[in-house]
Order: C-alpha cells, then sequence, then structure tokens
C-alpha cells in the first residue's frame, strides 16, 4: 500500500496564502502531500482560491486584474498569492521557471 505522506511526483504545493483576492481576506494552507478535496456550499471561496492558484502558476505575461478582484473592491491593500512549492527535480520547471503545464501535446 503506497505512503500517502510519501512526496508525490511532479511539483506540489506546500503552502498557499493568499490574501485580499475576491471574496478571500486571508487564507493560508497547508495542503496535505498527495490528493487534496476542497469541498463546501457555494460561494465560500473554492473558485477563487483555484484561480489564485492559475494566476500565480500561469506562465503567462499579461494578467488583468480589475477592482473586482479586490477583497471588497479595497484596491487600497495589495493583492498577495503565494506559495511554497516542492520540487522533486529541477528539471520538472519549465524554461520560465513554471511546472509545465497540465495541458500536455503530443505530436505525432
Amino acid at each position: 500500500m503506497p505512503n500517502p505522506h510519501q512526496n508525490a511526483k511532479g511539483p506540489a504545493i506546500r503552502q498557499l496564502e493568499i490574501q485580499n483576492f475576491r471574496g478571500i481576506h486571508h487564507f493560508k494552507w497547508y495542503p496535505a502531500p498527495g490528493m487534496n478535496v476542497v469541498t463546501g456550499p457555494g460561494d465560500i471561496g473554492k473558485s477563487t482560491i483555484l484561480s489564485a492558484i492559475a494566476f500565480l502558476l500561469s506562465p503567462a505575461p499579461a494578467l488583468t486584474i480589475t477592482e473586482f478582484d479586490f477583497h471588497k473592491r479595497s484596491t487600497g491593500h495589495n493583492i498577495i498569492i503565494e506559495a511554497v512549492l516542492a520540487l522533486n527535480d529541477l528539471r520538472e520547471l519549465s524554461e520560465e521557471g513554471f511546472p509545465p503545464s497540465a495541458i500536455t501535446w503530443v505530436e505525432e
């Protein structure tokens, strides 16, 4: 039986902190090794957490943030999205320094 606390292959988020982003004032999370499931009723921030991770790991240079992305539209406070990533091998990073996309293309 596999050990759930053993490092999984590929990059993994070990800590995620989100501040002043959409409906989240402050959120700090230490995901467990392996698969994590975020559940709950609507409008509690599940999609916001996923969007924050997508913004953080996106290799796209153009990121558009509007006043609606600030918690309670308070543009006087910075949006902070930080993560600690665990890498088993530095070759897991792309040339730009980001983990590879989850979608891969195979040319035949």
